[in-house]
């Protein structure tokens, strides 16, 4: 006889995580095909957009640390029944990200 003490099952963590793989699996395949049609046209465009893949997927990956940040804050909070740091929270998030995303847009320009 199973005795589980939580009131929910478990999800496996295949059926939790297998959204990521797609979504990293696309964002390759993205970048593949851009060079891929690219390089019909000339190898400096292919150069060009390699570069650009990379300065993107670094702006992806500080942002994606960002939001990982949140959710995990947020997710304590919610256990811990503190409302009140869940807002705060969210408020600080949304403000680090826009003044974030005005420097590095500042700075790409």
């Amino acid at each position: 006889m199973k005795t589980n003490t939580l009131a929910f099952d478990r999800p496996s963590l295949f059926k939790m995580t297998w959204p990521i793989f797609i979504e990293l699996g696309l964002q390759v395949l993205v970048t593949n095909v851009d060079q891929f049609m690219v390089s019909q046209s000339s190898e400096n465009a292919v150069g060009a957009v390699g570069i650009a893949n990379q300065i993107i997927n670094v702006l992806i990956l500080m942002f994606s640390v960002i939001s990982m940040a949140t959710t995990i804050l947020v997710s304590q909070y919610m256990g811990a029944n503190n409302y009140k740091k869940i807002s705060e929270i969210y408020s600080l998030a949304v403000v680090v990200n826009t003044v974030f995303s005005a420097i590095v847009s500042v700075f790409l320009l």
